[in-house]
């Protein structure tokens, strides 16, 4: 989530359009939240293939050596060959004619035996012979079997068989959507035939995985409610296999996954499933379960809204708490989604104590795991006072200040982002009390950093901080600004003068008119000023389109011997 949905989200900060300071904007904000769900949709997902093949198990091993018989045949661009075919599978393939008689015999028990020969070729665990198997033309023939509710097995064995195939290439996969697959497997959702049910929603899923377009034909065709439907049947009886439970969470999940995003309105009835296999025990079901909310919650306020409503957020909170990072990475990127929404969402969140988990987090040996959770933190600090507040009271705005000061890079730029919300939104008790633990240190610190993103939120930060006591009538014994001054911000601010980056210079200046006008040091001024005079800049654009500045310095002119001699003329 870039990262955040902020940047469609014109309502949220519409209504927040006084919370933010003037230095740090919301279209500043909106921007950064997008950043941050751009880099979330490419993270890898290790955990989940889009596309799964199902593998016979129960068949002995193929140990013969692999060979490739058909080196010499020409190779199509539809791949109507499988290279590195082993020996058995290609002693097998000489069987196939037979195969393919029997499977177009008016015989049942023949079409049968036919067609589980032919599946049990698929199911080999390595090069099954998907391209040999499709170029016969038998497709067509196995989703015709698809419609016999009278033989189950020969269903299931005709949709296992179409399951692998769609495992395949997209062209594979196309022909068994262009066989008109679709629709049978779905209406095979609602078989009482737990096999048959299972292999429909495997090949839905793969099918789905393979391509948005095909995705979005299954949820036109009512796929989404029919998974419910499936689901719902798969919990109330004791004696499903728990695959089928793993296997549906797998399918909703590449049902909801890819860009462009399904259409909402299609996916959206999934959500009442996805609270119920939120509540299985199985971790593979758990995990897919959390990557699907975690892509519908991936949006606008209305998807928000949708996946609060739901009532997934308390079980969500619990599963934060989960041993399994695989489990808990998802939970948390749905949490940080839903807050982005408005204040009364990102407030329902929060009611259901998702805060509790968050400091576990924040020491969590994970970095990802760190940085995502600063990301939530940062979505709600820049919602009302109020939730400011609850940071604070749940004791997180220590460790956050700790990950400003010596996180990795990437978890130290969303803490950044969390202070300066913070800061930005924050009352002048929030503000001294950040103060007080400490946050002025590693804002100082952060202004040694050459990423302009960084160095602007910084700046913001301490703009903001500053400013709390320019308009406070308090008198401190320290003030802000000298702390700043003890942290060598001062120091850092002034250098920021000779930043290329035009905004990074305004902002520099800026602070030091404001706050720090009349603590000039007078030697250092006269020590400047007597050796170099700086020219005004020159702004130029660099190659990406910056303004950047260039500085010129000039000697002062000699002084002749004896000094000027001037003459006025009469």
């Amino acid at each position: 989530m870039a990262s955040s949905a902020r940047s469609t989200q014109s309502s949220r900060f519409g209504s927040r359009a006084d919370t933010f300071k003037a230095t740090l904007d919301s279209n500043d904000s909106r921007r950064k939240r997008t950043e941050q769900r751009v880099q979330i949709r490419k993270s890898a997902r290790d955990e989940s293939l889009k596309k799964k093949r199902n593998v016979d198990l129960s068949a002995a091993p193929d140990t013969s050596d692999v060979t490739d018989m058909t080196a010499h045949l020409p190779q199509s661009a539809h791949a109507t060959v499988t290279p590195k075919l082993s020996a058995s599978t290609q002693q097998k393939l000489l069987e196939m004619p037979n195969w393919i008689n029997m499977i177009n015999s008016g015989d049942s028990q023949q079409q049968f035996e036919g067609t589980q020969n032919v599946r049990k070729m698929l199911s080999v665990e390595k090069n099954p012979p998907i391209a040999e198997v499709v170029a016969t033309g038998i497709i067509p023939r196995f989703v015709q079997f698809l419609a016999c509710q009278n033989f189950p097995r020969l269903q299931f064995e005709a949709a296992w068989a179409l399951t692998n195939v769609a495992s395949g290439t997209t062209e594979q996969t196309d022909i068994v959507v262009r066989a008109n697959a679709v629709p049978y497997f779905i209406e095979l959702l609602k078989s009482p035939d737990n096999d048959v049910r299972e292999q429909s929603v495997w090949a839905l899923g793969n099918i789905a995985g393979e391509a948005t377009m095909y995705r979005d034909y299954i949820l036109q065709n009512n796929g989404a409610a029919a998974m419910v439907q499936s689901v719902n049947m798969t919990l109330a009886d004791s004696n499903a296999p728990p695959s089928l439970i793993k296997n549906s969470a797998w399918t909703i999940s590449n049902f909801c996954r890819g860009k462009p995003e399904p259409n909402f309105p299609m996916v959206q009835p999934v959500l009442p499933a996805l609270l119920k296999l939120l509540h299985t025990k199985d971790d593979d079901a758990l995990t897919d379960t959390c990557w699907a909310l975690s892509y519908l919650s991936d949006g606008e306020n209305d998807k928000v809204g949708a996946v609060i409503e739901s009532g997934v957020v308390p079980r969500l909170t619990e599963l934060l708490m989960h041993s399994s990072f695989a489990i808990k990475t998802p939970a948390l990127r749905t949490i940080g989604n839903l807050v982005t929404g408005d204040d009364s969402q990102t407030q329902a969140v929060l009611d259901c104590n998702i805060l509790i988990p968050f400091l576990a987090l924040m020491n969590s040996s994970k970095k990802s795991i760190k940085k995502e959770t600063c990301w939530a933190i940062s979505n709600i600090t820049a919602g009302s006072k109020h939730q400011i507040q609850a940071i604070i009271d749940a004791d997180l705005m220590p460790s956050l200040i700790r990950l400003l000061l010596d996180g990795e890079f990437d978890v130290k730029k969303e803490a950044c982002w969390a202070v300066t919300n913070a800061t930005s939104g924050g009352t002048e008790s929030q503000i001294a009390f950040m103060v007080a633990k400490g946050v002025v240190r590693p804002l100082c610190k952060l202004l040694k950093m050459s990423d302009v993103k960084v160095l602007t939120v910084a700046l913001d930060a301490l703009d903001n901080v500053l400013k709390s006591e320019a308009n406070s009538s308090k008198v401190r014994d320290v003030s802000y600004a000298d702390l700043v001054e003890e942290f060598d911000g001062l120091d850092y601010i002034e250098a920021l003068q000779q930043h290329e980056n035009v905004d990074i210079y305004n902002k520099a200046v800026a602070l030091l008119e404001r706050y720090f006008s009349a603590q000039e040091d007078p030697d250092r001024e006269n020590s400047n000023s007597s050796n170099q005079h700086v020219q005004p800049p020159n702004i130029s654009t660099n190659s990406s389109g910056q303004q950047v500045f260039g500085f010129s310095f000039n000697a002062p002119a000699s002084v002749p011997a004896g000094g000027f001699d001037f003459k006025f003329a009469n």
